[in-house]
């Protein structure tokens, strides 16, 4: 039994040394940077998901300050929005220093802003059986569905058309529901 006890301390100092240690809310380690078009037009022809630092001359001293270790385009996917394919997500290893790191990028001329990542977490839990199996609910971790039911999670009188047959006309939410 004291083996056992053991263990489960173990785990829970564990646990908490996983968690977030800066900002319960953020990221540790993780800034969203939007710089205007202009500055980051050169990087449009490298690896959204890692894009080397040193291809960014403006961000190069902060690698020994900060511990700058990735530059990335988080929204790379969007490319018909402007706004979006300008903002850059910088990881960084001396993540106590985030606000001071923040600051200094605001500084900066060619950034309009610098702000910690918000975690996403799900508050609302759905009804659905297949959502508790890992294999069940592999499609809606891909759409994030989990957030969209933060912030809206039911209404009868929504009508929602499917333009092919991918369909389980046998699920329990859809089975008295469906139209044809």
């Amino acid at each position: 039994m004291r083996n056992i006890l053991s263990f489960l301390a173990v785990l829970c100092v564990l646990g908490i040394a996983k968690s977030q240690t800066v900002y319960r809310e953020y990221a540790d380690g993780k800034l969203y940077v939007k710089f205007t078009p202009a500055a980051i037009k050169e990087l449009t022809k490298e690896n959204p998901r890692n894009i080397p630092i040193a291809k960014f001359p403006l961000l190069e001293k902060y690698v020994s300050k900060y511990g700058l270790s990735k530059i990335s385009i988080p929204f790379f996917q969007a490319s018909d929005d402007k706004v979006l394919t300008s903002i850059l997500k910088l990881e960084f290893t001396n993540i106590s220093m985030i606000e001071a790191f923040a600051t200094e990028l605001r500084e900066i001329g060619d950034v309009e802003y610098a702000e910690k990542v918000r975690l996403n977490k799900t508050h609302a839990t759905p009804n659905d059986p297949m959502f508790a199996s890992a294999s069940g609910s592999t499609h809606l971790n891909q759409i994030n569905a989990q957030s969209a039911w933060n912030i809206f999670n039911g209404n009868s009188n929504i009508t929602v058309a499917i333009v092919d047959n991918a369909i389980m006309r046998t699920h329990a939410d859809l089975a008295a529901n469906i139209y044809t």
